[in-house]
């Protein structure tokens, strides 16, 4: 992970955590509603934009983007390597 150094690091990483929480709601419900029901194409393509904006999020930070789309977990978790646990990372709550 990048190394928080100062002041305006540290806003520019907590304005991205709470995008990453909005983003996480979002991707939440669609996989939800994939799982009930299946989704529309308009939805898939909303899901995969939510999905890669996290992952452009998480690679500016240095972090490996764990996604979960069973709906009964958490959908995205931070660790600085794939091979960490999803759940010893940074979890972004719902």
């Amino acid at each position: 992970m990048k190394q928080i150094k100062d002041l305006e690091t540290l806003k520019k990483f907590i304005r991205d955590y709470e995008e990453l929480k909005k983003i996480n709601k979002r991707l939440h419900k669609y996989y939800e509603i994939n799982c009930e029901y299946g989704l529309t194409n308009k939805q898939i393509k909303n899901q995969e934009k939510l999905e890669n904006k996290a992952k452009e999020i998480a690679k500016k930070w240095d972090l490996y983007l764990d996604l979960c789309t069973d709906p009964r977990g958490i959908p995205i978790c931070l660790t600085e390597n794939k091979n960490q646990f999803r759940y010893s990372g940074l979890v972004i709550p719902l």
